[in-house]
């Protein structure tokens, strides 16, 4: 990905309110110790997988605070052959992590939702995680679709893409959400996203298999 794509995602990701860099911020509820915890332990994703190495970006907290979330991890990953991802994970309440689908906050800030919402499937650790995938044209000074995939999990084991995530996860006291987003070849408007690059796919897989350890609770033990 080049810079100017680069530059893309991180503006797309400021757009939908959520952070580019690990932190905390209290929602209006006032997120439970619970919640904080499980936030706090995002801190523990790899910053490296699998020959991809990563860095941080930044975003306001405001934005973050508008996304309900009491923490939040973002990196953006890039291999030796110039492929880049950016992965972003909020936690908190169920209520609110449930909400703010790119589909709606895309749109509403310009973003030209180019092909219809479709399933990808991702083979991790023996499960299979689903995530919902678009492609969204940026404003016009910037040319690269951006090809965004999210799902949520209540411990980060398996991802899926309910159609309706706030009553999927209701019994949950938190919950994770996670934004994929990629530079990605011009779609036709109205289809379905083309296939996503294998060395693309082979890192999520790798990534999302390293989540679950990640994410653990160990305080059980």
């Amino acid at each position: 990905m080049t810079n100017r794509i680069a530059a893309v995602v991180v503006a797309v990701v400021a757009v939908a309110a959520f952070g580019i860099v690990y932190g905390r911020s209290a929602d209006r509820w006032g997120p439970s110790i619970v919640v904080l915890e499980a936030a706090d332990r995002l801190s523990r994703i790899p910053t490296v997988v699998e020959g991809w190495t990563s860095t941080p970006e930044t975003i306001s907290p405001g934005q973050l605070h508008g996304a309900g979330a009491a923490g939040y991890f973002a990196r953006n990953y890039r291999d030796s052959a110039g492929n880049s991802v950016q992965i972003s994970i909020l936690c908190g309440r169920h209520g609110p992590i449930s909400l703010h689908p790119p589909t709606v906050c895309f749109t509403n800030s310009g973003m030209k939702m180019l092909t219809k919402e479709e399933t990808t499937k991702f083979e991790h650790a023996g499960v299979t995680s689903k995530f919902t995938t678009v492609d969204f044209l940026p404003p016009a000074e910037f040319s690269a679709p951006i090809r965004t995939f999210w799902a949520w999990s209540p411990d980060g084991k398996q991802w899926t893409n309910p159609k309706q995530p706030r009553m999927e996860f209701s019994g949950y006291p938190f919950l994770y959400k996670m934004y994929i987003l990629t530079a990605t070849e011009h779609a036709k408007e109205g289809a379905a996203p083309p296939t996503i690059l294998p060395e693309v796919e082979q890192f999520v897989e790798d990534f999302l298999a390293r989540i679950p350890d990640a994410l653990r609770d160990t305080s059980a033990n």
